[in-house]
């Protein structure tokens, strides 16, 4: 897959250890400029998030709206 001439990307990914959420990082990571989030509620389950440069692990419940807002935000 060749990469699209895009601008720097923040990309949110909630449910980050979910089957959707391991296929998406896989095509963001294509992107040179993609900087990800990978929410998840346990991180221990994250076997391989990625390379640490562009992948930020986020331990948190989507139910929990402070951590949520944070994640967010950045």
């Amino acid at each position: 897959m060749r990469p699209l001439e895009c601008p720097t990307a923040k990309i949110l990914t909630l449910g980050g250890n979910g089957q959707s959420a391991r296929v998406a990082t896989r095509l963001f990571l294509v992107q040179p400029d993609a900087r990800l989030s990978l929410y998840l509620r346990d991180a221990r389950r994250l076997k391989e998030p990625g390379p640490a440069d562009r992948i930020t692990v986020v331990e948190g419940d989507v139910l929990d709206a402070a951590t949520l807002a944070a994640a967010i935000a950045g």
